[in-house]
């Protein structure tokens, strides 16, 4: 949202006076224009007939023909025992653009986004865009000028932008810090924004995101039920963790499973954690010392699908059974989990349904929603439970 003040109002509005237009009808199209585009606030005062009438050197009566002209459209209201003019309750209701559309901002191509992401990617965009088509909004997707677009542009094409918009969803930034142009958009409180899978420091920003904790729980009750009370992790390396901008919510992911684990007698020491596990070089020296201690956990959890898979291979390599010798588990639910030797368990985020929440959020917040509020929505993870995990070997089994 700009934040507009009277000056600023003033500086926006231009009348030809040459025009076969009436001038009272010029002014009311102009000020609609800004009390739209910039979605002004319920009781936001506007500049008075007089300072108009000065400013333009028309006549009050156009200016308040103007102003009635609005009032009778609902933007505007009066006071009583005040002489000002304020933006009306109802004004809102006038703002939904005549054919509403959800933006969606990507930070590569769509071609980039299809055939170079994964199919969590294209879940979540599934979801933003089906659940918009049931709710008769449109979608449209959004680039981010070149960073070396002027300040001056950038503003252009975000005012530009949303006037055209009910809200946005985005699905990433592009990773620097000093970016204008996501800046100036993600800060515009008048428009409802929401990331998924992300955080914000913004407090306009609203948010989306996997509730790790059931899915979590459940795979705890599983171990146990296995008679697993020591369990490792094997973590890939994310990139670190910033404070601005799209902060990555699987950042997370490993505090709160492990407090999951924990609060159900399953201890995760230090020690069990292999971590920057990108590939089988990688891992194999770190999961080696693991193993090799003399309480080695009995189970792995990995950070993602992708680890487990390449984890996969690093014991089948060392001649390790799974689930036989040790167990092992993932995160996301990905195909092919479900299809490897053996098939791994998995906790599941319905990304698809992600994408669903965050549409029905953007428009929850457009309809009913106050000026840049921020709201923080939950979906449930659940665990695909497969082969990979099995009971404890040598172990007493506690029931």
């Amino acid at each position: 949202m700009a934040h507009l003040d009277n000056n600023m109002i003033l500086s926006m509005i231009t009348i030809d006076k040459n025009s076969p237009e009436p001038l009272h009808l010029q002014l009311s199209k102009k000020l609609k224009k800004i009390i739209v585009k910039h979605r002004l606030e319920e009781g936001y005062a506007l500049p008075s007939e007089r300072q108009l009438s000065e400013e333009f050197e028309l006549n009050r009566n156009t200016v308040h023909r103007a102003y009635e002209t609005l009032k009778n459209k609902g933007f505007l209201t009066s006071r009583a025992g005040s002489r000002g003019v304020f933006i009306s309750e109802e004004a809102k209701d006038l703002y939904q653009p005549s054919f509403p559309c959800i933006g969606i901002l990507l930070t590569h191509t769509l071609s980039d986004f299809i055939f170079k992401g994964s199919q969590m990617g294209l879940n979540y965009l599934s979801g933003v865009v089906d659940r918009a088509n049931e709710l008769n909004y449109s979608t449209m997707i959004v680039n981010l000028p070149p960073l070396a677009t002027t300040k001056k542009k950038v503003l252009e094409w975000r005012d530009n932008l949303v006037s055209r918009l009910t809200g946005i969803v985005y699905f990433g930034d592009r990773g620097i810090k000093d970016d204008f142009a996501f800046e100036s958009l993600v800060t515009y409180k008048n428009l409802p924004q929401v990331f998924v899978s992300a955080h914000s420091q913004h407090d306009n920003v609203s948010t989306v995101n996997a509730d790790v904790r059931t899915g979590a729980m459940a795979a705890a009750e599983i171990l146990r039920e296995n008679g697993h009370r020591r369990v490792g992790m094997i973590l890939p390396n994310l990139g670190f963790k910033r404070e601005w901008g799209f902060i990555n919510a699987s950042l997370e992911r490993q505090s709160i499973i492990k407090k999951c684990f924990e609060k159900c007698g399953i201890e995760v020491d230090p020690a069990w954690i292999a971590e920057k596990c990108n590939d089988l070089q990688s891992m194999t020296g770190q999961l080696d010392r693991i193993l090799n201690l003399h309480n080695a956990p009995t189970a792995f959890w990995c950070q993602n699908d992708f680890s487990a898979l390449c984890s996969l291979d690093y014991f089948k390599l060392r001649q390790i059974r799974i689930p036989d010798d040790i167990s092992l588990f993932g995160f996301d639910d990905i195909e092919e989990v479900a299809q490897s030797d053996p098939p791994l368990t998995s906790i599941r985020s319905n990304n698809y349904l992600i994408g669903r929440s965050a549409t029905e959020l953007v428009v929850d917040l457009f309809e009913n929603g106050s000026v840049g509020e921020r709201r923080k929505k939950l979906v449930s993870t659940s665990l695909s439970h497969r082969q990979s995990i099995n009971r404890v070997k040598n172990e007493l089994v506690e029931i």
